[in-house]
């Protein structure tokens, strides 16, 4: 399995500026909005490599957010490639890259294994699918294919909590993303991939069309920080 990545964009700031308390900036007083999107591609800097899979607008942090999307796979997915899901927490009515206050993380809707063998009904002696016969068209029995990940499950922490900036180790640094709001230092929720999730039971050999169950929840701070790390 590889490695998820979280990519947010911290506001940079001088080291003494951490030496401040850090507030959450509520988005329950603007109107925000998830985008999910799929790429081939490990890092957008707009949308032109970006397929829209699902909005939710009005988003609300507080609320569970459970739904199945179908997914139609590229080429270069089918023929063993790598398929990524791209997230942006935004501002209703304006795209993800031109709001300097969204929020961003990245996960693999795909991952790699050899297939396992089919079962077999004992009666007709025919499978009960032929993913794997389609999977093994151009792979051997013995290599690594494209499976989709049927489930996606989103965390979100947005917890009205205040840190004291001087005692955060600098490896946390990274996943906050800071802004300045008057006198106070704030950071935007966390937003990622719940990795943890994932079961080898729920992977599905690629083909031209995929279900994915998408599920949007939020956790606190404490449950985040496990996850993070």
């Amino acid at each position: 399995v590889r490695p998820f990545i979280l990519r947010l964009c911290p506001l940079v700031l001088d080291s003494h500026e951490w030496n401040h308390p850090l507030h959450i900036h509520s988005i329950q007083a603007f109107q925000y909005m998830l985008s999910i999107y799929t790429s081939t591609k490990s890092s957008v800097t707009d949308g032109a490599n970006l397929n829209l899979m699902l909005t939710i607008e009005h988003f609300d942090v507080n609320f569970k957010f459970e739904r199945d999307v179908n997914v139609s796979l590229p080429k270069k997915t089918r023929s063993n490639g790598t398929l990524y899901t791209h997230m942006f927490l935004h501002h209703v009515g304006m795209l993800p890259w031109h709001d300097s206050k969204h929020v961003y993380a990245i996960g693999h809707l795909t991952t790699y294994m050899i297939p396992k063998p089919e079962e077999i009904n004992l009666i007709t002696g025919e499978t009960n699918s032929q993913e794997a016969v389609n999977g093994a068209e151009t792979k051997g029995p013995d290599q690594p294919v494209a499976h989709w990940r049927s489930r996606l499950t989103i965390n979100i922490m947005a917890d009205n909590f205040t840190f004291d900036g001087s005692a955060l180790p600098a490896d946390v640094h990274r996943y906050l993303k800071l802004m300045q709001h008057g006198k106070t230092v704030q950071y935007l929720p966390i937003l990622f991939v719940d990795e943890l999730s994932n079961r080898v039971r729920d992977l599905k050999v690629s083909n031209f069309f995929a279900t994915l169950k998408s599920q949007v929840t939020a956790i606190h701070f404490l449950s985040a920080l496990l996850h993070l790390h």
